[in-house]
């Protein structure tokens, strides 16, 4: 589970379980998209999407991968790559510092406890499938920056508004973020990531669905 394999989990899965918390710390509401997304994020217990992404590797190139994400609510999240780099794999965590991972192909039959933060199991960022708290995301997404909503454009036939975090802080990382939120359902159908002017990470939502009763058994190995 190396690489881009869980590129972008962490970012949806924290915007998901956390923006309503960030909005509770705003001191006015950055715009009804994102207020709205907050209201349905504190509303909701589980989730199942698909997650498209593409993340900026070491040597320069984008990879890319599809994952099967399922959470549920406070620290539960399940990511299976589905196509891509290391198709087959699957991660899980069930809150703490440890993630189970099923590596793909000859080694399935083994299931592996590694650290949530160790190389196999994060993406080139750094990020894996047990960084979802929305204590994490909230932090991560809102701090040293500011936030704006702004019209977006047609995504995939959905009319958006763009909610964008500018660092205004010192530091290294992220310089500014975009979630593109569909007007219609008040959910994300795309994210992009950068470090000044380059692209380091993009991300599409896909059949996003809310509320679904995943049982705990599904945070198994």
């Amino acid at each position: 589970m190396k690489s881009a394999r869980l590129a972008g989990a962490a970012f949806v899965l924290g915007c998901l379980l956390g923006l309503a918390g960030q909005l509770d710390a705003q001191e006015s509401p950055v715009g009804p998209e994102w207020e709205a997304f907050g209201k349905i994020a504190a509303q909701f217990t589980d989730a199942t999407f698909l997650l498209v992404s593409r993340v900026l590797q070491p040597d320069g190139t984008m990879q890319g991968s599809t994952l099967r994400i399922a959470f549920r609510k406070p620290h539960f999240a399940r990511c299976e790559v589905v196509d891509g780099n290391g198709a087959g794999g699957v991660a899980v965590w069930r809150g703490g510092d440890k993630v189970l991972v099923r590596p793909p192909g000859l080694l399935s039959r083994f299931v592996l406890a590694l650290d949530r933060n160790d190389t196999h199991v994060v993406d080139a960022r750094g990020r894996g499938c047990g960084q979802t708290t929305l204590e994490n995301f909230a932090t991560d997404f809102a701090e040293g920056g500011t936030l704006a909503e702004a019209p977006g454009p047609d995504i995939e036939g959905s009319a958006t508004d763009v909610v964008t975090w500018v660092r205004t802080a010192g530091g290294a990382g992220d310089t500014k973020k975009e979630l593109f939120i569909a007007k219609a359902t008040h959910l994300p159908v795309e994210s992009k990531e950068f470090v000044g002017d380059k692209l380091v990470a993009s991300a599409f939502y896909k059949d996003i669905r809310l509320d679904v009763g995943l049982p705990y058994s599904t945070f198994a190995l």
